[in-house]
């Protein structure tokens, strides 16, 4: 079997380049612990073996996919029982400690962006979470409210920090079970090298789920499974009935558009003149049956 080692919280990230890139296979998985009894890969991991990690792999991995967070990443603690003081001016929070227990929290703080978490272990034992609205500030941040009800200070013994992540799918209500999330078509974007990646990897996962018996977490429409299978598949208006009705019934009037609405339709969407309603409603079934992403999934299914 293929050894894997990955930490909870982030299975499919960690799984990226650690996954057979040839034929699918058994795998060994092992997940990380700082107090593991036993060292994979040069790592520190939990001493489970055999079905019940691997088992366990698949649903955290599949799971994933659904995660709009990624790990906590904790600085390091100094010494027993130090704290760092940090200064509270309405949302700013600042460190002013260059070195000592206060550095490496500081560090962190000038790794955070908009919209990343913070959460703050404070001496009484407490934790605080607040999400960062202003980075990159000298010795600290702004996040969405303040520490306290005026100016003053706390003492943290330990910071973590979160990043937000792009979700792969997401519930489909029409369905009742999960689809690409909107992000299946944004491939080209500033974040489409990881969500191409990601989406690789899953459907790598996938082939990998037979291969080893194991379940996936997430509950997938036939329809994914009929165009994974058949790559030269080409959904059409018909098959958007009982997936999303609504949508169907909206399409198929458009069919029925009179030419000047229609017209105001292309222009408002910035579409070519000469494009016909058959072709529209044809472009919107595919967008939402066979995103970008399912390439990707097909990819990495097939590699195996």
């Amino acid at each position: 079997p293929l050894a894997v080692v990955v930490r909870r919280g982030s299975a499919l990230q960690d799984a990226v380049s650690q996954l057979p890139d040839a034929h699918a296979c058994p795998l060994s998985p092992y997940f990380e612990a700082a107090a593991g009894t036993k060292s994979v890969m040069g790592r520190r991991v939990e001493g489970g073996e055999g079905h019940g990690p691997r088992k366990e792999f698949f649903t955290c991995a599949s799971a994933d996919a659904l995660e709009r967070w990624g790990p906590w990443l904790t600085a390091p603690k100094g010494s027993s029982g130090a704290a760092t003081v940090v200064a509270c001016q309405g949302c700013q929070l600042s460190i002013e400690e260059l070195e000592g227990p206060g550095k490496s929290l500081r560090e962190l703080f000038s790794r955070s962006c908009v919209g990343d978490r913070l959460r703050l272990g404070l001496r009484d034992g407490t934790e605080v979470t607040r999400l960062v609205t202003k980075a990159h500030c000298a010795g600290g941040v702004y996040v969405d409210s303040p520490m306290l009800p005026e100016a003053g200070q706390v003492s943290i013994v330990c910071v973590s920090l979160q990043e937000p992540v792009l979700p792969l799918f997401e519930f489909h209500r029409g369905t009742g079970q999960h689809w690409f999330s909107a992000y299946a078509n944004d491939l080209s974007g500033p974040r489409g090298e990881d969500l191409r990646s990601r989406f690789f990897t899953f459907g790598k996962l996938l082939a990998l789920s037979v291969a080893n018996h194991c379940k996936i977490a997430l509950a997938l429409p036939i329809a994914f499974f009929q165009l994974l299978l058949n790559g030269k598949a080409r959904p059409v208006l018909g098959d958007l009935r009982g997936f999303d009705n609504a949508l169907h019934d909206s399409l198929s009037k458009c069919l029925k558009m009179r030419q000047a609405p229609f017209k105001a339709l292309k222009e408002l969407e910035g579409l070519p003149e000469t494009l016909s309603r058959e072709e529209y409603v044809a472009r919107q079934v595919e967008t939402i049956l066979l995103p970008e992403a399912m390439s990707e999934v097909q990819r990495g299914f097939w590699r195996l």
